[in-house]
């Protein structure tokens, strides 16, 4: 029960000097928050990070790029100087924004003008940017604000507005634009009330991570068409078009008419042309995510009345429905978004995160292998992957994407090169000849056989999987959702990992939920993340601190505090069992009731302060040298050998602390004065040699004398405690008569001395043989710190001669 209460206490005290370091501190923003300390000692032993992509390894701070709206391209680039509040504008200032805006898209495109099919497109694809989104204007000193907890649809709708295309008002069933050209020309200012248009929100399924697109259906009260505009991932609309034939360049398309153009004319013209435009958008596409952008692909066609009064009723069943009513309403949609024509598509940059490239490498020197899982494709993470550090032209690259049988050949190959199947032998060859242990481990933990993974893979491809991502140098997962996300965790949890997850958005919760520790950054996709992880950063640069000074402190000394407090208990306890043949087992204590109740008010403080102030190396150190971080996770804190070790320490600590007494005051027969032996002053003999024991082993275990102050304190408490107690008689139990009589005994003060001294004599000796011959992998470190300080100091003190500097 001690050992709890210190325990949870301590690392109370460690969260809170987590949440005071300024280093991981942001100003206007705030410091890292805890909000589970029990993890704490996990964060010095990681060696897996899963970390999201957006708002992670990047700073979510997105910027338009441009457009590809009905293969008509916009540059934003090009639009720098355009004055974007024309809502404010005159007539004439407001003719004179549109034919800036369009002789710029003219420009853009080499001088070729919108055709009336690009500017059908054109015009639903912006129309489709402001209507398709969860964006909120609000009125600010006179200004409308876009407010959005989605970083991207600020960005894209802040594109647009360079354009003349502005969204000033939505409610729950009806949103208000303001249109530029192509859909208001030069001449047709006052007809069109400067642009203004009002649509009715018919219905609308926001975004999730599952469908990885948002739809809206609304209806156009200028002319009563009911629209369907869908906004997401490319994979996503694609399937969902008519279109993805002639996008992918396998064929024509299988649609022979665009749904969102009323045909006139020769089909086969409008057909043709539509094609053309297609594969512009799609050369767009291509070329924005191999630089790295942020991709997002719009789709949309006109619904007949009759279409929707169907489908109405089909939606209006769905939401009624009371088991699975989410699966159903997405269902209803799916049916509805089918056939969709690709109107255009977006390009969205989003700038990398501060010091990136230095925390991944400073990491995998660590030993940590760090993988990233994005929902976007395969083209785009390689290129984040590459900007960032996680991948380089000197990684050999093993692709496990494409069908099943695919994957598996390359899977075999990457197995291969990581040498698996010597791994393979060793464990049968241990397993054969290691002995009665091995062949008992062997059978306790024995995998499961084929078939018995689940999911569609068999075991061994399972078990061959995370074993590649355990000795990859990084993983990089693309097209991820956010249960596939958690699923990667879960493998590498069952080959024995202690597994970080770390994310920003809602689509994260899933992984850092299921993960040995999950770290949440406080972005602006919402509180999902942070509400659900075990500690809160401001930047993944925090990471670095948060581990590898923090988290190995907190590993080592929460571990040197639970191998005392053992090593405590035992050296209190078997005194009590020896002298029960003293007093042939008749279940009489040596210790009073004060001395059961008052032990670890003395002892406490030395294992506690462990937790509290271990710090065996300088944060400096620390953070320059990462191996060190790597070296701690190989020791193994927490070892049989280790508790082993101080289990035989504690045996023998006790057995001197309880004979030295009995044979030293037994052959005296007397105490002081002539007062007669008696069993209280005996044990509490017994019971001053076990705190001074402890004390004196504590001081050994001391990496640093940066808090000796704890030892004198518990040294300067028994003394005052005792010395006022003999005085004042205060202890109204067994000790009543027997304390003030011990307290001015000689004998005792000479027995506590030499039971100490030969304590101190055998764990000096015993951390001594430890140092010279198993020496811990941090003390060639700190001996150099120590010679560092020493050379300083006495630089410090040379005096420089006229005219010469002398560098410290």
């Amino acid at each position: 029960m001690s050992l709890y209460v210190v325990f949870e206490f301590s690392r109370t005290v460690q969260g809170a000097f987590m949440e005071r370091d300024l280093d991981m501190y942001v100003e206007n923003e705030g410091g890292m928050k805890v909000s589970t300390s029990s993890l704490n000692e996990e964060l010095g032993n990681v060696e897996f990070i899963l970390s999201d992509k957006t708002g992670t390894l990047t700073k979510n701070n997105m910027k338009c790029c441009g457009f590809s709206m009905g293969g008509y391209l916009f540059a934003a680039s090009a639009f720098e100087q355009v004055p974007a509040g024309k809502a404010e504008l005159s007539d004439a200032g407001y003719q004179r924004h549109v034919e800036e805006v369009k002789a710029l898209l003219t420009q853009c495109n080499n001088g070729r003008e919108c055709s009336e099919l690009e500017e059908e497109y054109v015009v639903n694809f912006l129309r489709a940017l402001l209507l398709c989104n969860s964006i909120k204007p609000v009125e600010q000193d006179g200004h409308i604000v876009l407010r959005s907890e989605s970083a991207d649809e600020e960005a894209i709708v802040e594109g647009a507005l360079k354009l003349g295309w502005k969204l000033l008002l939505r409610t729950k069933d009806s949103v208000v634009i303001q249109e530029g050209y192509p859909s208001v020309s030069g001449d047709a200012i006052s007809e069109a009330t400067h642009g203004v248009h009002k649509f009715e929100v018919l219905h609308e399924l926001p975004f999730s991570s599952a469908r990885q697109r948002m739809t809206v259906l609304v209806r156009d009260l200028w002319n009563g068409k009911i629209c369907l505009y869908s906004k997401g991932a490319d994979a996503k609309i694609l399937s969902l078009s008519c279109d993805s034939d002639v996008f992918r360049r396998t064929s024509h398309a299988s649609c022979k008419a665009p749904f969102m153009y009323t045909v006139e004319g020769n089909l086969d013209e409008v057909e043709i042309e539509r094609e053309e435009m297609l594969l512009r958008i799609a050369a767009f596409s291509e070329k924005q995510s191999q630089e790295g952008y942020r991709l997002l692909l719009v789709g949309g066609r006109y619904v007949a009345a009759d279409e929707y009064a169907s489908w109405e009723k089909e939606l209006e069943k769905a939401e009624k429905t009371m088991k699975n009513r989410e699966e159903s309403i997405e269902a209803a949609f799916a049916r509805i978004e089918q056939s969709m024509s690709i109107l255009g598509a977006t390009s969205v940059e989003d700038e990398l995160q501060d010091h990136i490239k230095e925390d991944i490498q400073f990491l995998r020197e660590g030993g940590i292998t760090v993988a990233m899982a994005t929902g976007d494709k395969k083209e785009t993470a390689l290129i984040i992957a590459r900007n960032c550090g996680l991948y380089t032209d000197a990684m050999r690259a093993f692709d496990l994407t494409g069908s099943k049988r695919e994957a598996l050949l390359r899977l075999e190959n990457a197995l291969d090169f990581a040498g698996y199947r010597k791994h393979l032998q060793r464990l049968a060859y241990e397993k054969k000849n290691g002995g009665w242990w091995s062949r008992l481990r062997g059978c306790c933990w024995r995998r499961p056989g084929p078939g018995a993974g689940g999911g569609g893979a068999p075991a061994e491809a399972k078990e061959g999987l995370a074993f590649a991502m355990r000795h990859a140098a990084t993983v990089i997962c693309s097209r991820m959702s956010p249960k596939q996300k958690s699923r990667v965790i879960v493998l590498m949890k069952s080959e024995g990992l202690c597994c970080l997850a770390i994310g920003d958005g809602a689509n994260d919760v899933p992984m850092i939920r299921e993960s040995s520790v999950g770290v949440g950054v406080k972005g602006k996709e919402g509180n999902a993340a942070v509400n659900n992880a075990d500690y809160i950063i401001r930047r993944f640069h925090h990471l670095i601190k948060l581990l590898f000074v923090h988290g190995r402190n907190n590993y080592r000394g929460n571990s040197y505090s639970v191998y005392i407090a053992f090593y405590e208990n035992i050296t209190f306890n078997i005194p009590l069992f020896i002298f029960s043949f003293y007093n042939r087992f008749s279940g009489q204590t040596l210790y009073s009731s004060f001395q059961l109740s008052t032990l670890y008010c003395f002892t406490c403080p030395t294992f506690a302060s462990f937790g509290f102030f271990f710090q065996d190396l300088l944060k400096e150190t620390l953070l320059s040298h990462p191996e060190i971080y790597k070296r701690s996770g190989q020791e193994k804190m927490f070892s049989g050998r280790r508790m082993w070790s101080y289990l035989l320490g504690a045996f023998v600590n006790a057995l001197v602390c309880a004979y030295i007494p009995l044979s030293i005051v037994s052959k005296t027969q007397t105490i002081a004065g002539g007062y007669p032996l008696e069993m209280w002053p005996m044990g509490f003999c017994v019971w001053t040699n076990i705190i001074f024991s402890i004390i004196a082993m504590s001081a050994l275990m001391v990496p640093k004398w940066n808090w000796n102050f704890v030892v004198f304190f518990c040294i300067a408490l028994f003394f005052f405690f005792a010395v006022i107690m003999a005085i004042l008689w205060v202890v109204q139990d067994e000790l009543y008569d027997s304390l003030p009589i011990v307290i001015r005994s000689p004998v005792f003060y000479l027995q506590a001395f030499f039971t100490v001294s030969v304590v101190f004599i055998f764990l000096f000796a015993k951390t001594a043989f430890t140092t010279a011959f198993r020496p811990e992998l941090w003390r060639p470190y700190a001996e150099k710190e120590y010679l560092d300080a020493k050379k300083k100091t006495a630089l410090a003190k040379v005096k420089p001669l006229d005219g010469v500097e002398v560098d410290a």
